[in-house]
């Protein structure tokens, strides 16, 4: 029986600086909690038995792509959020992982089976994620900008922030959820729970499942705030929702 842990979903570069944030923000967590987590990075090649992979998991982090890699789905990234999700798991996906969140979502509860994003299928019957038009304001994908974020009251995320309102968050994003799925999306039990300013363009930026005890995604990159002695809330609240599961 492996060891109890937190998964990391992805591929590590130790070049990549988000890649390098994202562990430091679960141990500034973990000091804030007064405990040790033990945790382990797992690479999408190694999870086609994905009971076998995520054994001991005790929550997940789905991390986001370092942008020197191609854009692609990673339809183990969407089995682990499956297995995640029917285990209600405490699952937080970050940017790209978001991405695979939401994919997973239209096709497991949706009924959306060919749900995808343009970004990996330009002919998609079902695109829930396709370009975000800020030409006026465009981000290089090398370098994340502060962007505002509007967090929905009465949510998780919310509750994870301590409040409602606004938060300026490092994001890199060239794709957004469709808002023509929005409504689908909250008709099949998931919650749009925060929302993106950006160049003029407002669009939907996290998604959660309220039935679940911990299952968010974001658009943003919340570890590139988080800080020893101050770690990020949403993080801090991952950490929190594994220590009460374990």
């Amino acid at each position: 029986m492996s060891q109890a842990h937190i998964s990391i979903i992805g591929r590590f570069d130790p070049e990549y600086a988000p890649h390098v944030a994202t562990r430091e923000a679960i141990i500034h967590a973990e000091k804030a909690w007064g405990t040790v987590l033990n945790t382990r990075w797992i690479i999408p090649d190694l999870m086609h038995d994905v009971e076998a992979a995520m054994e001991g998991t005790l929550g997940a982090l789905i991390a986001p792509r370092n942008p020197k890699s191609p854009r692609q789905l990673w339809p183990e990234i969407l089995g682990a959020l499956t297995w995640l999700r029917e285990r209600n798991l405490p699952t937080l996906a970050l940017e790209y992982g978001y991405h695979h969140m939401l994919i997973e979502v239209a096709r497991s509860l949706a009924g959306l089976p060919q749900a995808n994003s343009s970004a990996y299928d330009e002919q998609t019957a079902d695109p829930v994620i396709t370009p975000l038009d800020h030409a006026s304001q465009p981000i290089d994908k090398f370098h994340p900008e502060l962007v505002d974020f509007e967090i929905r009251p009465d949510t998780a995320l919310a509750k994870a922030y301590g409040a409602p309102g606004v938060q300026r968050e490092s994001f890199r994003g060239h794709y957004a959820l469709n808002p023509d799925y929005v409504s689908t999306f909250e008709e099949n039990g998931a919650l749009v729970s925060a929302r993106g300013f950006l160049g003029g363009t407002t669009f939907p930026a996290a998604i959660e499942l309220p039935d679940r005890a911990f299952h968010i995604g974001v658009a943003w990159l919340p570890q590139n705030r988080s800080r020893s002695g101050s770690p990020h809330p949403l993080v801090n609240a991952f950490v929190g929702a594994v220590l009460a599961h374990s």
